[in-house]
């Protein structure tokens, strides 16, 4: 948030037994262990071309991700002041690119303030719907917008605003392979936020960690980065990771994204069973330094990723229905 709070998690109740996941020099390790047996091959899928999607996603072009998807240097492209590549034609997909496909936004925090990253979704042509208040939220409240939703996001707040109802409307989101990104923040910031990935992974955001650095891609023998290769971290050699920061704890299937200045996981991901989650815990940087290095970018590849369109463009892909 606005001011750092250090105040230490380790006495609250619950939180010392939380496992902080996987270090970045763990993860160096596989890497360059993996990079012996053999050739590193980037999280790109082969020749995916888009089509119209049936049921309630709909309003994606027949057109690819960009040629540069899961690059993060890309050759012959001017740098901006932050090195990384200059340009929205080397973002994940082009402007307009999206017809219209609904991102569902409920902000649960008063102090977030979702102007920059609400217009840059809709320069790639998404249609945002914003739902805020710090209040109590009902199942109904959101079943009737998520209907139509391609994808939702929540951030999270120091209080918990989410009904037993709304959570169960969020897990059921999730199982029908539409998007989900679930963003928290420094203690206490992440109240909802644990309570959707409690539910979904078993895990809890914990921590305080002052941040406010830019950090690079994750590279052998370094403890702090963003994940290379991945469509995520397209056209993305360096991204600022938000004021003060929390912890994600990963698992076999959630997985490490970014590791803040601390070398802990601050962003991390699932991708398994035709499912797709992003947890967060910087969610400062949706407005904060919003023209730091590679927030826009990280942020429009995370709308594109999330809509799961190799899951629903596949040849005899199941029309998406509610239950």
């Amino acid at each position: 948030m606005s001011e750092l709070r250090r105040k230490s998690f380790t006495s609250t109740i619950g939180l010392t037994q939380v496992p902080p996941g996987p270090y970045a020099d763990d993860m160096a390790r596989k890497i360059r262990t993996a990079r012996m047996k053999r050739p590193p091959k980037p999280r790109v899928p082969q020749e995916t071309v888009a089509t119209p999607i049936t049921g309630p996603i709909v309003g994606i072009l027949p057109t690819a991700y960009t040629p540069h998807a899961g690059q993060n240097y890309v050759v012959g492209a001017s740098l901006d002041s932050y090195g990384n590549a200059g340009g929205s034609q080397y973002d994940l997909i082009d402007d307009g690119a999206i017809d219209g496909a609904k991102v569902v936004i409920v902000n649960l925090c008063n102090e977030a303030h979702l102007t920059y990253p609400t217009a840059a979704l809709e320069k790639k042509g998404f249609t945002v719907v914003g739902l805020s208040g710090a209040r109590s939220w009902t199942g109904a409240e959101l079943a009737e917008q998520l209907t139509d939703a391609a994808e939702m996001w929540i951030i999270s707040d120091s209080s918990g605003h989410l009904s037993a109802g709304a959570v169960d409307e969020i897990e059921s989101f999730f199982h029908s392979g539409r998007g989900l990104y679930i963003w928290g923040d420094n203690e206490p910031y992440y109240v909802d936020a644990n309570a959707l990935l409690e539910r979904l992974f078993g895990v809890r955001m914990f921590g305080n960690t002052p941040g406010d650095h830019v950090i690079s891609i994750l590279r052998e023998g370094h403890n702090v980065g963003l994940i290379p290769g991945h469509l995520l971290s397209t056209g993305i050699q360096n991204v600022y990771e938000g004021i003060t920061i929390a912890e994600v704890p990963t698992t076999e299937a959630l997985r490490p994204m970014m590791y803040g200045s601390n070398g802990r996981v601050v962003t991390a991901f699932y991708d398994e069973d035709g499912c797709r989650v992003i947890a967060d815990g910087g969610f400062t940087r949706l407005y904060h330094k919003w023209e730091s290095a590679g927030t826009e970018r990280y942020v429009v590849n995370a709308a594109a990723w999330l809509l799961n369109m190799e899951r629903f463009t596949a040849p005899g892909a199941p029309e998406l229905v509610r239950s």
